[in-house]
């Protein structure tokens, strides 16, 4: 596994055209071993689009990755230097 225990954030954000893509890239870096945490904006985590539900996004990623989104200033706090 190429990027055994390393850990990456992905940031999504109100981009929504992109996020079949982005699961696609999540999905391939946790092939690889890597440690994702996925962070997304409040529009990415909170809006309906005609390219999907925010919530089936959100139940997709976090499968993806077995990790919860982080989507809050305060839930980022304990990914910040020193602690990630």
């Amino acid at each position: 596994m190429l990027l055994k225990d390393v850990k990456v954030g992905i940031a999504i954000t109100g981009s929504f055209c992109t996020f079949e893509t982005i699961l696609v890239e999540i999905e391939r870096l946790v092939n690889e071993g890597a440690d994702v945490y996925p962070i997304m904006s409040y529009n990415a985590n909170d809006f309906d689009t005609r390219f999907g539900l925010a919530k089936e996004w959100k139940d997709k990623i976090t499968k993806a990755t077995g990790k919860e989104i982080i989507s809050t200033i305060q839930d980022a706090e304990g990914i910040g230097p020193g602690n990630f």
